[in-house]
């Protein structure tokens, strides 16, 4: 009887190793990601060589982070202050972005959301059913000013980025707000 349980946990060893093989290895050749893990500034959050996103943890701005290409998702945080802080989490993909972040300023906390979309911006918060829709130029703020908030395109933060299978359900905008 133990000779047999003792077969039976061997075997299940070999197809759990067999399983995380085969799985390790087809994400290993996917085409829209890279598993090198580095330790660089965000500005650099692709590969010259190949264009593949790579895991990056650094500091930077919303600039950097939302311009830098690729598929990715990165939890951000500002540099807190004594009245304000801000965390989030950023997804891009395939020219897309989507920021969710929240927004702490003298301890009332807005969680707002902004989705851009080809020449399109869609902003709304949290609590609230009209938000807003604009055209993206080159001189349009990536992130938009609650009022209140001390964040802007060119706030430092804090990010750790990893390669992202895109989910298009990110890039929707809901259906209860009004734009």
């Amino acid at each position: 009887m133990n000779r047999n349980v003792g077969i039976g946990v061997i075997v299940i060893l070999i197809l759990a190793l067999g399983a995380w093989w085969f799985w390790g290895s087809s994400s290993m050749n996917s085409s829209d990601t890279s598993n090198t893990a580095s330790s660089t500034d965000v500005t650099t959050g692709t590969n010259g060589t190949n264009g593949q996103t790579q895991t990056t943890s650094g500091t930077g701005t919303f600039r950097t982070l939302v311009t830098q290409g690729g598929n990715y998702t990165c939890t951000v945080m500002t540099t807190p202050t004594e009245s304000s802080r801000t965390t989030g989490t950023i997804y891009s993909a395939g020219g897309k972005t989507r920021l969710d972040l929240k927004i702490t300023t003298n301890g009332t906390d807005v969680t707002m959301h902004t989705i851009r979309s080809g020449g399109t911006a869609y902003t709304w918060v949290d609590g609230q059913t009209k938000g807003t829709k604009s055209t993206i130029t080159a001189s349009s703020a990536i992130v938009p000013q609650p009022t209140g908030a001390t964040i802007s395109d060119d706030s430092e933060i804090s990010s750790d980025c990893h390669p992202w299978s895109p989910v298009a359900s990110q890039f929707v905008v809901p259906a209860g707000i009004t734009f």
